[in-house]
């Protein structure tokens, strides 16, 4: 079992990754991203154009 690295607390500086797998597989969707506790627009030209066919 690994130690942990850190922890989450109010005022510190923290990165974070939320996923439904794991980060190292092809097949993991990175569902939410926090950079220095700020979340992170993960949009992009593909996701912009895959929300527009869905609305049709």
């Amino acid at each position: 079992m690994r130690s942990p690295l850190g922890s989450l607390e109010k005022g510190k500086a923290a990165n974070i990754v939320l996923s439904d797998g794991d980060l190292l597989e092809t097949r993991t969707n990175i569902k939410k991203v926090y950079v220095d506790g700020r979340d992170c627009d993960l949009s992009n030209k593909y996701t912009e154009l895959l929300e527009k066919v869905k609305k049709k």
